[in-house]
This record gives structure tokens, sequence and C-alpha cells, in this order.
């Protein structure tokens, strides 16, 4: 084996000569005979000690069937590597192994990988999860499972894996350009311009996270952080407590962030973070969620490549496995829409004026298999409540949108219209789906939740504009989608039987509360009557399952200046109406 200098070129080739022979790698220490190539990152991200490095290998055979091992490697800046024959310096350095045959190349591939893998790190078990953490003094590297990738020589960019995606093993595939499908019936522009930006922001959010950071995740590596690694820093968060500063501290829990943030994309400034920004925490668990729901919605829209390509379809229902309607503004419906909307507010954000928002677009949103599930639980709610309510939402706009069948079940359902703002890049992952439930464990609060891990809503449309990420939204920031404005979606929702919190807390579930007067079933507020075995307050109501949790605006425990209404069943709302905006 002969080592070529450092950023020295084979003689007589160029980049685009190099083919890489084998999977990628997709896991620690996996650099078995059948791999040829593999990404990692520098598992020191904190502070001080930020490393934003990457480590880059691959068993690559030449155009004229030597082979080689090629490794690069420096700190993760934005962009290619190579640009045609063009070394771009967006890695700090590159070098070729000339080897004997693809044994030796496939050997010291493996060896090479390891040197910087598992010989410099170790793994332990937190929270019931294994980790990969770097040995004490030792600049680890944890091996990225990558659906595309920016780095290595011009074929590493075609290679692609969609693992996760299908029931069918995965295998690297080359990216392909194709032509985009017309749809086979009309649609409204507005509705096809509306599915065009909203799947196409997702695209250009998550691609540009992927160019500064250098991971494009495969759907197994956005299941392995929702499914394992962030249940394992809410365990830990939940023994360590709610001070972020403290859970910056925590070592378990830095090991905890160091794999979630080599596996899914975090821009790493080049001075690095301070410990509490670098550290998967309460502050900002759901902002991490809904990075991930945006991943996974450009995973699933197309074949995620780092190259431009156009959309499989322009077809808004499949691009957003939703029907939309445009509604005209000067339509009865429209006008009735619009100051239903507007006029749920209270006025109480002084931080944005006083001034009513602009409407852009309306739109009205069918889910038939989503909303026949709605419609089974509103149906099971009203059997069971049968319209006897004490508690009842504020801002309820009249409706002239349900007919006589649908407006009597809700009524005994006490079905309620309530908004969801988020920000423009999770429309369309929302659409696509449902609603999704954080992860959650009871007593480990986290910001942006202050009842627990459900679904939020809220009546006034000035308390939603906070979590759009639109100009100067005070919850949430960024995500949003050129040319358009803020979004908010405005949905039917069960309130039915609420549980009137009396403070914060981390339900994953409505607790039970007095059917009488809706005051929470403990604190010994409960005494057992009559030897009967049913629970019942010192009002005289029973105790029985709540709906839901309301946030009832200015009670003591909590100090909220809006209601906020928060449900723990995707099946409990659904999704009326799409209004876009602008202040």
């Amino acid at each position: 084996m002969k080592k070529l200098g450092r950023r020295e070129m084979p003689s007589g080739h160029n980049p685009s000569d190099f083919t890489y022979k084998g999977r990628p790698a997709k896991d620690q220490g996996d650099f078995g005979t059948d791999v040829g190539i593999a990404d990692a990152c520098c598992v020191n991200q904190f502070g001080e000690a930020n490393n934003s490095k990457h480590y880059h290998g691959g068993v690559v055979q030449a155009s004229d069937g030597s082979w080689w091992c090629y490794f690069e490697w420096g700190r993760v800046k934005p962009g290619k590597s190579w640009e045609g024959v063009s070394w771009t310096g967006n890695s700090q350095d590159f070098q070729f192994y000339q080897c004997s045959g693809e044994a030796e190349a496939r050997s010291e591939f493996s060896k090479q990988m390891a040197k910087k893998n598992t010989k410099r790190l170790e793994r332990k078990t937190i929270s019931g999860v294994t980790v990969w953490a770097g040995k004490a003094g030792k600049d680890g590297y944890l091996v990225q499972s990558l659906a595309t990738r920016e780095k290595g020589l011009p074929d590493a960019l075609t290679i692609k894996d969609d693992e996760g995606l299908s029931a069918a093993a995965p295998t690297p595939k080359k990216a392909k350009t194709r032509k985009a499908k017309t749809p086979t019936q009309t649609f409204q522009p507005q509705v096809l311009k509306l599915a065009q930006d909203l799947v196409g922001g997702v695209k250009t959010y998550t691609r540009a996270l992927s160019k500064a950071s250098g991971v494009t995740p495969t759907l197994s590596a956005i299941n392995q952080v929702r499914d394992q690694l962030i249940p394992a820093a809410l365990k830990r968060i939940k023994v360590v407590g709610a001070d972020v500063h403290s859970q910056a501290r925590d070592k378990d829990l830095q090991d905890i962030s160091r794999m979630t943030y080599s596996l899914v994309p975090r821009v790493i400034p080049r001075k690095g973070f301070t410990d509490v920004e670098a550290i998967l925490s309460s502050a900002n668990m759901l902002a991490l969620q809904q990075d991930l729901d945006a991943f996974e919605s450009a995973l699933r829209n197309e074949d995620f490549s780092v190259e431009t390509q156009q959309t499989t379809t322009t077809d808004p229902n499949t691009l957003l496995n939703a029907q939309l309607r445009w509604i005209d503004p000067r339509s009865d419906e429209g006008r009735w829409l619009a100051k239903a909307f507007l006029g749920m507010s209270n006025n109480r954000h002084g931080y944005m004026g006083r001034g009513n928002a602009r409407i852009l677009n309306m739109f009205a949103v069918d889910r038939p298999d989503r909303d026949a599930k709605f419609s089974a639980a509103v149906a099971k709610v009203a059997g069971l409540r049968q319209g006897r309510f004490g508690l009842r939402a504020n801002l309820q706009p009249k409706r002239i949108d349900l007919d006589g069948q649908n407006s009597d079940a809700y009524a005994q359902a006490q079905v309620i219209m309530a908004i969801h703002g988020t920000r423009s890049v999770n429309i369309a992952p929302i659409m696509g789906t449902n609603f999704r439930l954080p992860r959650s464990l009871p007593g480990a609060q986290i910001t942006g939740a202050n009842f627990g891990h459900g679904i939020y809503f809220a009546t006034d449309w000035r308390k939603s504009y906070g979590y759009t990420g639109h100009g100067n939204a005070y919850w949430a920031s960024g995500g949003q989608i050129r040319g358009r404005g803020f979004f908010m979606f405005l949905n039917d929702m069960i309130l039915g039987h609420a549980y009137r919190a009396p403070s914060t807390g981390s339900w994953g579930s409505p607790p039970k509360s007095c059917a009488k007067c809706h005051k929470p079933a403990s604190g010994g507020r409960y005494t057992n009557w009559g030897g009967s075995g049913n629970n019942y307050c010192r009002c005289g109501g029973p105790q029985i399952a709540s709906d839901s949790v309301f946030g009832v605006a200015n009670d003591s425990g909590h100090r909220l200046q809006n209601d906020e209404h928060i449900i723990f069943d995707p099946n409990y709302q659904r999704i009326r109406y799409l209004i876009e905006g602008t202040l």
C-alpha cells in the first residue's frame, strides 16, 4: 500500500474517475467487507471544546480498475467537497491510499475508520438506551446514517439510502432527475401554488440544514432519535430537574445530546455553542421534534437529494395527502370565515400592536381517512357526555358550516373551533400525516408544553401567531417559506368534559376531574360516599375521566394571559381550514 500526500490527486486521474464500492456504514463499528463508504462526525460539540469536524472514508475503484482508499476530513463547512474536478476547500484535507487490490483496500478502510470510531469511543447504557460517548481525552467520531451526503468524491453524492421508508431491505441508489407528473384532474391555481410552495419550502429548509451541517439523516436515524434518544433525555431531565443550567452540567445528558446531534442536522457556529445552547434540554426539545417532522416529510415526498431535482408529482392531493379547496374571500363563505377567524381574539398581545391581521388566503381541508376517525370520536364523546358541560370555551364564532346532524353531535360532544399556529415548514408534515404527540414522560416538563405532552390549541389567533415563526412571533423563529405569509390551522376540536388545570403539569392524558365543578381529582378533594365505590367531590359531583385539559386565562396557578386547550389523542381534532395571513 502507498499513501499519497495530502491533497494529492493520483496521477492521470480526476475526482470523477473514482467509484465507491459497497454500501454505506450505518452504525458504530459497521466497517465490514460489504461496506464501501462511511461518514462520521466528532463527538465533542460543547462550549470551548467544540469540534464541528467530520471524517469521511471510502473504498473506491478508479476507471482503470485500480483500487484505492479515500479519506477526507476537516471542519464542517457548507457545500460540497468537489465541484467537478476542482477541490472546493469545504473540507480541510483529503488523502488517497493506493492498494494492491480490493482486499487490501477494504482492510485498510476498516482499520482507519475503526481508529477514528470504536477505538476512541465507549459504549454506555443511559436510561436504558445504548449511547456512544468519547473516551477521556479522545476526539472520537460517531458514524452517521445518511440518506444523502455532502462530503466525499463526486460519486458519493449519488449514493442514497432510503432505509426506514419501506419494508424492503435498502440498497444504495444513484440519484436520478425525474420529470414531474402532470395532474390528471383540474385544481384551483391557488391550491396548486400552495401545495408546491409548502412541499418545496420543506425541501428548501431541510436542504439548507443539510448543506450547512453535512447531515441528511435516513428515516431510521430520525426514528432512533425520536424513539430512543429523546425518551432517554426526558428521563434524565426528570432526574436532574427543570433548571436548564443543571441539565447542561449533567454528564449523561451531555452524552445523549452529542449522539443526538451526530444523527440529525444541527448547524454549529465556528465559535461553538455555550453549554446551555448545546445540550438537548427542556428548552429546545419541541424545536428538535419539529425539525425531525420536517425531515421525515422531505424524505417521504421524494427521494431526498442535495442535488436539485423536480418533484415526482404536482398533484396537490398526493403532495399534501389532503384535498384542499381555495375559498373566495368575496363569497358568503369567505366573508363569514374571515370574520370568524379575526374575531377570535382578546387583543392582549401588545408586542403585535393593535392592528388586525390581513388574510391572504383561506383553504377548506378534507382528509377523509383522518376525518372519519374524528367523526367516530365525536360520536363516542357525544354518547358519553350528552351535552352536559359546566366549562365552556371562549371566543366561539357562530357556525354556518355545519349540517344539522353534525351540529347536533358537535353540541353533544362540545366540539369547538380552535387554532393551532406552527412554522410554515411544518404545515405540510402535519397535513400529510397528522398532529404528532411530542415524546413525553410524566414529571419531565418541557418548554412550550405547560400542561403536558399533548396537542395545543388556542381560541385567540394572536396567541397562536406566537408559534408561527413569522415576523416578531414570540415562541418560535425561522421555518418560513419565501413569498408566503404565516399559516394557522383552524380546527374542530373535542373539548368535551374538560379538566380545568389548577397549575402547570406534565400530563400524558387528561386527569380525572369532578363532573360538576371540573376541579382535579387530587389533593384529598374526593371522599367515598355511602360505600358505593364511587368517588365524589365535596360539591357532590362524581369523579370522571376528562376529554381534554383547559388552561383558563388568569387562573392563579399558572397565570396564562389566554386560554389554552390540550388534547392527547390526534383523533380528537379535525383540520377544518388553513388560514394564511400577514401583519
